[in-house]
Order: structure tokens, then sequence, then C-alpha cells
């Protein structure tokens, strides 16, 4: 989109004002469980914005999972999460500028920016996010459960395979540095290999 600005940095480099901007964002337009938005935010790793003439359109974030790790894991029947730190989320654009690729940009900028193993949760019927995920280098694994906070809905997870194929295989946490584990990695794997790592949890 000609004009839009996307700005990721940690929360640290975001003043209090700004960060109040991307909970008001958050709140308005993110599926997510917003909660403790106010006390998660600044412990995140990155905020990321878009900006359309001076004004945020969206926003999104890579929290620390900490305690809710467990949680994602049991809830999806998928116990390898071990090496992961950290879920990329929050993500929302204002209807008015929406289907333009601007969630998309947002993502790629702090996966560019991001050292961490990540994995994410979205809503099953929310086929654009899955989409976007999908383009990214993610893949849906475990099963679905049921949200708490949208009753009926269903939650997925999410993650970056080739960043769980190179934790696994190699035994130690994967450090960000896209140069050392590139994403073709992965593909020089067997899909014996792929499809055994990725075998959820019963």
């Amino acid at each position: 989109v000609s004009g839009a600005r996307i700005v990721v940095k940690s929360p640290q480099e975001f003043g209090d004002g700004e960060i109040r901007v991307i909970e008001a964002q958050v709140r308005r337009g993110s599926e997510a469980d917003t909660r403790n938005l106010m006390e998660n935010l600044p412990n995140a790793c990155y905020l990321g914005g878009v900006f359309i003439r001076g004004c945020m359109v969206g926003a999104g974030a890579i929290k620390r999972l900490g305690v809710h790790l467990s949680t994602v894991a049991h809830c999806s029947r998928f116990p390898d999460l071990k090496g992961f730190s950290a879920e990329i989320g929050h993500f929302c654009v204002d209807l008015s500028h929406r289907g333009r690729g601007l969630a998309k940009r947002l993502v790629e900028s702090l996966l560019e920016s991001c050292r961490n193993t990540l994995c994410a949760t979205t809503k099953e019927d929310n086929q654009a996010m899955q989409q976007i995920l999908e383009q990214s280098g993610f893949k849906p694994v475990g099963k679905p459960w049921a949200s708490a906070q949208s009753p009926g809905k269903k939650i997925c997870l999410w993650i970056e395979p080739w960043k769980l194929l190179y934790l696994l295989k190699w035994g130690r946490a994967y450090d960000g540095a896209r140069k050392r584990c590139p994403w073709f990695v992965a593909r020089r794997l067997s899909s014996q290999e792929i499809r055994g790592s990725l075998t959820p949890g019963r």
C-alpha cells in the first residue's frame, strides 16, 4: 500500500503513549484475549504498528509465552513446544484498510526482527490470518480446542516447523540467526522425518 509505514521495535523503544495507542488498536480489532493486555504489551519481545499518514491503522506483537506455553501444549495436545519461547499475535488492521496486504507486511517485518522460536494461535475460522501464517512458513499442528473467550469457536496452533525440526535434530535452542538455520533446512530433511516430528500428542 502506497504511503504505509511498518514500524517494529521493542516495547522499551516505544513511548508509553504509543503503547497505549497499540493497546487501543488491539482492543478494537484483535481476536486475542485482551484481559491482561496492558500488562503483556510492555513485556513483549517486539511490538509492531502500521501507519498511514501518521495514524496507526494496524498493530501486532511477538509475545513472550511464559506460563501460557504449558496451557497451549495441553489444550492442543501438542507437547513439543518446549523450545518455543514466544508467540506471534495480537494482529489487527482497521476494517477500512483490510484486504490490502498490510497484515502480511507486518507479520513479515516482525519475523525479520525476531530471534525467537515462534508459534501462533488463531481461531479456526480466521481464514485470512491462517493464509498469512501459511505464506510465512507456519504449519498447523495438534488438535483445535474450544475458545474460552468465544463460545462455539475453536483455536488452532501453528508453528514454524523448520525451527522445530532444528530443535529436534540438533538438540539445542534455535538462536534466531537465519544464516545458521535457513528456511530450506527443513526442505532437505525427509518427509518421513517431518511427519514424525509434527505428530501431535495423543
